[in-house]
C-alpha cells in the first residue's frame, strides 16, 4: 500500500496524452474551418511550443488572461491551467480587449516556490506592479525536465518528491 512518503510528483500536463499532439490536432481543425470561412488568399500556419514566439505576451494582448507573478498566463475561469498554441495568419480578425492584472498584492506563488525561482524585476522604487521572471536554473520544472546531470547541491532538498515538472506555483 502506497503512503504519502512513497509518492512522487509529476506535473499535471504530463499525466495524459502529449499536449503537443492534442494542440496540433485541434489547431489544424480550427485552421481548416478558418480557411473555409476566409476563402481564397487565406494563408496561415500553426505553432505549438516549438517556435520562437512570445506566446504569453500575445495571449495577454488577446484577452486570454494576464501574466501572473509566476510568469504563467492566468485566465479568470481556468487559472493558469491552459496550453497556448498559435495560428499565424494573414486574415483580419476581430480583437478582444486585454484583461487587467488581477494578482494585486498577492505573492502566494512566490512564497510557495521551494527554490525561490520567482524573482522580482522591480525597479529601485520597489514597484509592486513590476514584472516578475523565473530563474530557470532554480525552477523545479527546469531542474527535473531540462537539466542534464546532477541538480546543484543547494537545491536538492527543495526538489523533494518532484520527479518531472512542478505545479506548486499554479496550485497555490
Amino acid at each position: 500500500t502506497a503512503t504519502d512518503d512513497d509518492r512522487v510528483a509529476v506535473a499535471r500536463y504530463a499525466w495524459g496524452v502529449d499536449y503537443h499532439d492534442v494542440m496540433r490536432q485541434r489547431l489544424r481543425a480550427l485552421l481548416t474551418s478558418m480557411a473555409t470561412e476566409a476563402g481564397p488568399g487565406f494563408e496561415a500556419l500553426t505553432c505549438v511550443d516549438h517556435e520562437p514566439i512570445q506566446e504569453r505576451v500575445f495571449a495577454e494582448a488577446a484577452g486570454i488572461g494576464w501574466i501572473g507573478k509566476n510568469t504563467c498566463v492566468i485566465n479568470p475561469q481556468l487559472g493558469s491551467w491552459l496550453f497556448l498554441g498559435e495560428i499565424i495568419t494573414n486574415a483580419t480578425l476581430a480583437t478582444d480587449a486585454p484583461l487587467p492584472d488581477q494578482c494585486g498584492s498577492c505573492t502566494r506563488c512566490i512564497e510557495a516556490c521551494p527554490t525561490e525561482a520567482t524573482i522580482s524585476a522591480q525597479g529601485a522604487a520597489g514597484d509592486a506592479a513590476a514584472p516578475y521572471t523565473v530563474d530557470a536554473t532554480r525552477c523545479l520544472s527546469y531542474l527535473t525536465i531540462e537539466t542534464r546531470g546532477a541538480v546543484a547541491e543547494d537545491l536538492r532538498g527543495a526538489v523533494g518528491t518532484q520527479i518531472f515538472g512542478c505545479d506548486i506555483c499554479q496550485d497555490v
